[in-house]
């Protein structure tokens, strides 16, 4: 995440996608790519092993500070548990 947070993708059409474990880990990162970059679309996996950072107190910030960042070009955000 840190390498994309720096890279010039410039008029890609770009969606990221991401799951709890990422998320939570490496918001700072993210929450930057997406304040820099003009994503389309944006989609939060839920595996079952992550299950228990649902819980963790500092989660609902987390996510409320990585949907924050998202820029108007976006089009679709996507929650979607897996596995």
């Amino acid at each position: 995440m840190a390498f994309f947070r720096d890279v010039n993708l410039g008029a890609l059409r770009i969606s990221l996608i991401c799951d709890l474990f990422h998320a939570s880990f490496f918001s700072s990162d993210i929450i930057q790519f997406l304040q820099n970059h003009s994503i389309q679309a944006l989609e939060m996996s839920f595996l079952e092993d992550e299950l228990n950072i649902l819980e963790h107190p500092s989660f609902s910030i987390v996510i409320l500070s990585i949907l924050e960042a998202i820029m108007p070009t976006c089009k679709r955000v996507t929650f979607s548990a897996g596995g």
